[in-house]
Order: C-alpha cells, then structure tokens, then sequence
C-alpha cells in the first residue's frame, strides 16, 4: 500500500500542476525551429490501398482486360518522365508538380515476402519487426536506439490511439487533434494522473521509474503543444489545404508541428482503403483529399524548410489485380509507396513486375520489385542517421536504394 501524505501528494504534485498551468493558460512566443533539424512524416493509409489504381500500369494491356469497370482511361493518367507504361491516378495530379521538381520518389511495387493479406498481421508486421510482429515499432526502437534531445518534443502520433509504430519503452505522446486536445482531457483525469505521479516520482522500484519517466515526457509534450496552439497558425506561400477535411486538418497539424519545434518524426494515418466494393467512388476520393494534403503540406513548408523534412506513404499491402464482382478488389500483395521531399533523388523505383498470370504471385496477386524494407531502412540511415539499423531491423539485410539525396 502506497503511505502518501497530503504534504508529500502536494509537494510532489508541483511540477505536474506547473506544467498543467501552462495549458492554455499563459501565452507565449513560440521557440524557433533549428535550421539543421530533420523530420520524417510516416503516413499510413490503413486498409490496404490498391497501388494498381494509384500509380497506373496504362501501358500493360492486362490492366485493362482485367478491370474492365475500375481502370483509369489511358487519355485521364497524368504521364510521368521516366516511363511510357506508368502514369498518376488523375485525383492524384497535384503531386505532378512535387515530381518534375524532383522532390518525389515512386515505388509502384513494392512489399516483402514476409507480409500476408491479414489487415491486422501485415499492419503490425509492418510497423514492428518487418519479418514478424515485436511488441514495439520501428520508430521507437529508433527513438530509444538513436541519440536525440529528450528534453525536447521528439516525436508525435497525430491519432486517436497510439500507433503501432511508436508503441516501446520510448515515451510517445498521441494527440488525434492538435489543437483540441486540453478539452479533451476530463478534469478528473488530470487529477487522477496527479495522485500517481505523486505517489510515484522518486521511486527507485522499475514501476515507479516507469510512471515517472512516462509523466515527464507527458508534461514536457503537452507543454510544447501549448506553447504551440498559443499563437495563431498562419499557412505561408499561398498553400490551401482541402476545406472541411479530416485528412488535410492532420497534414496541416504535421506543418504546424513541424514549423515551431525540433520534432523528429511525427505519423499519422487515413482509413478507409480497403476497397471491396465500389473502388472508384472510395478510392477516388481518398486520393483527391491525399494529394491536396500532400500538395499543401509540401507548399506551407516551402522549399528551406522541404530539404530536411522527409514524408513517408505507405500501406499494409495492395490489392487483387482482377477486379471483383462487386466493382472492387481484394486484399492482395505488391502496392505501391511514395516519399516526398526536398531532399529527394525523385523518379520511378523498380521494374514493373507485369499483370500476365504468369508474372504474377499464384496468378492473380502483384510481384514487389522493391523490398518495402529497403525503403523504410534508407529514409532512418540516409535521412535520420541512425547509427546501425540492425538496431532497428535485426533480421533484415538493408540494399540501398539510393533515393536520398
């Protein structure tokens, strides 16, 4: 049984209402971002996203016999430099421009052998071990592993729950809305948080180590968030991120954190890509709010600020090459990824695996040409500078890819 006095509970409740008091309490000039520091954006489109219908194969006639209702018109594919058999999705025109500037990588196959067509394996198979499913993510054993100020704000989860990814030992905040998250914190909450911290700050036991260290990373983020949302944020260079959108309000909050902190990874993630039914409808639209998002994040930041943030697209896996009866597919293999940014060697990566039965994995499911590992593994080494990835992946063997600059 815990013995807390009430001298001890309001002594060694001080530095938790000291930094509550700062929440939306005393405004504030906003600390500047160091010109040096690097941030990756990790966005995951949850559901399976159907790289087929993203980076179009208009020049493999199998795409046509096999989607007779779902394909893109070769006349609507935005061509790419590079290749007279792949094109952009039309919704996805806004990121045109980022790719003739040489600012986006394409993947339009790229998977492991390794990841299956269960949502819930593939996606934490992804975002933990790559081979197989560990109880911490990729980003936090790059957290831990990698050595970085832990006085500042280094990593976000802009989701509802804790993502995958930064789930560890490493403390990681998780705000589903940046600037709504004060009233989103019951009164009894904070008192409650309040009475532990008390209770445990100062323990020498592994339990007490544990509460107080993940307190003072709360503290410390929910202060720099305040710091944040003390000021108004002001959108630059003329960007206009899609009106009344989920999707462009996350993007929007990644730039804000970004701007006014030294962040160094930050994730997010859209649902709704798993398309059965009606794929073109869905998937049409997934598409418009993701290019507009990505467009305006990548024109709020400007081209200083582009050259060392570095945004990551990806998904657990793709789809079905055939189309099914229901004007959809199914959860399939091979999809494709996207980075962005100013720091980017952009074009196409990897051959085009081809849609005949005998290209494709048991006939109906796209090859990888590139290990979505490999791509992963070069944006922590060349981008972040982890000191050893087999730190992060012990079982994987990294092939560069040379995509960053």
């Amino acid at each position: 049984m815990i013995d807390l006095t009430r001298r001890d509970f309001v002594n060694s409740s001080a530095k938790f209402f000291g930094a509550l008091s700062l929440m939306g309490l005393i405004p504030g000039e906003v600390a500047a971002r160091s010109p040096e520091s690097k941030t990756l954006v990790a966005v995951f489109l949850r559901g399976g996203n159907d790289g087929v219908n993203t980076i179009i194969p208009y020049g493999d006639d199998e795409y046509y016999n096999l989607r007779p209702r779902i394909s893109i018109r070769e006349s609507d594919v935005i061509k790419l430099s590079g290749s007279d058999i792949l094109g952009l999705h039309p919704r996805l025109e806004p990121l045109k421009e980022i790719y003739d500037a040489g600012h986006l990588a394409i993947f339009p196959a790229a998977h492991n052998d390794y990841l299956n067509r269960s949502h819930f394996e593939s996606q934490d198979m992804l975002e933990s071990g790559l081979s197989s499913i560990t109880s911490d993510g990729w980003l936090n054993r790059f957290l831990k592993n990698n050595t970085g100020d832990n006085s500042l704000l280094r990593a976000v989860s802009l989701t509802s729950n804790l993502a995958k990814v930064f789930q560890g030992p490493y403390s990681v905040s998780n705000f589903a809305d940046l600037g709504n998250f004060k009233s989103s914190i019951p009164e009894n909450m904070l008192l409650g948080w309040s009475s532990l911290y008390a209770a445990f700050n100062g323990g020498s036991t592994p339990l007490s180590t544990l509460i107080s260290g993940s307190a003072d990373s709360l503290f410390k983020d929910l202060n720099k968030i305040n710091e944040i949302n003390s000021v108004d944020y002001v959108v630059e260079n003329g960007a206009e991120y899609p009106m009344y959108n989920s999707t462009a309000n996350k993007f929007r909050d990644a730039a804000r954190l970004i701007k006014n902190s030294d962040i160094e990874v930050i994730g997010l993630d859209i649902g709704g890509y798993d398309t059965h039914t009606n794929q073109r409808n869905r998937q049409d639209g997934l598409h418009g709010n993701l290019a507009g998002s990505m467009k305006a994040f990548y024109k709020d930041l400007g081209p200083e600020r582009m050259k060392n943030v570095t945004m990551l697209v990806y998904t657990e896996f793709g789809r079905t090459a055939k189309e099914n009866a229901s004007a959809g597919t199914d959860h399939g293999n091979a999809t494709s990824y996207m980075v962005m940014g100013g720091n980017i060697n952009g074009g196409l990566y990897g051959a085009w695996p081809g849609l005949t039965a005998s290209q494709m994995e048991n006939g109906r499911y796209l090859k990888h040409s590139v290990d979505c590992g490999d791509i992963i593994s070069e944006l922590l080494v060349k981008f972040l500078g982890a000191g050893d990835i087999n730190n992060i992946f012990p079982n994987h063997s990294y092939t560069p890819l040379n995509f960053i600059a």
